[in-house]
């Protein structure tokens, strides 16, 4: 299937666990989740040692779909950390 990129916005966004539940819904085609990874994410966040690195992507189309991140909104969704900042990058893109 052939696309074509429109757009792309970045921003730091503050994402509560509540809100790593939604993005998680969105999350399609991605390999099983490792769950010795979110584990040591979930702790490393609860100790306040995460760091804002990386990038979860968000994909629009006719939906929103989440290309990248699912280990850290599992971490997250699982944590009792009021939220954490992450890079967001939100594209929109058009299927031909």
């Amino acid at each position: 299937m052939m696309y074509k990129h429109i757009d792309t916005i970045s921003k730091i966004e503050f994402i509560t666990p509540q809100k790593a539940k939604e993005y998680l819904l969105i999350n399609e085609n991605s390999r099983p989740i490792d769950i010795y990874k979110v584990q040591r994410f979930k702790r490393m966040m609860e100790r306040g040692e995460w760091k804002l690195e990386g990038v979860i992507f968000l994909n629009f189309t006719n939906k929103l779909i989440m290309t990248n991140g699912q280990h850290r909104m599992k971490a997250l969704s699982m944590s009792n950390v009021e939220g954490i900042n992450f890079n967001v990058s939100k594209s929109i893109i058009s299927y031909k």
